[in-house]
């Protein structure tokens, strides 16, 4: 699925209302889950925002193939922590998530 762009994925505008509403009901942790949240641009505008608005935990689920680009970002934007989901072990991993060496 990350090799195709959605043209129909929520705008940082309507997530943020969407986090707010969620805050308005008592919800108090909030994950940023797949397909790959590390694909959004805005991904740290909308750790902040959850931040912001209190969110005691902000969780981020990724695939861990952008970390390394983004881990200083998450930190710093809020993020209380990181989960790398793993689909199997060497090359099993890298045959589903179709990325040689993605598990090393």
């Amino acid at each position: 699925m990350w090799r195709y762009r959605h043209e129909n994925e929520y705008s940082t505008q309507e997530l943020e209302d969407i986090m707010e509403q969620m805050r308005d009901v008592g919800i108090n942790t909030l994950i940023f889950t797949g397909g790959e949240p590390l694909l959004r641009d805005d991904i740290s505008i909308l750790i902040k925002k959850a931040k912001e608005i209190s969110f005691k935990e902000i969780t981020v689920q990724t695939n861990g193939l952008l970390l390394s680009s983004k881990a200083e970002e998450l930190v710093e934007s809020g993020v209380t922590s990181i989960c790398v989901s793993v689909d199997g072990i060497g090359e099993t991993n890298d045959v589903i998530r179709g990325v040689k060496n993605a598990y090393s």
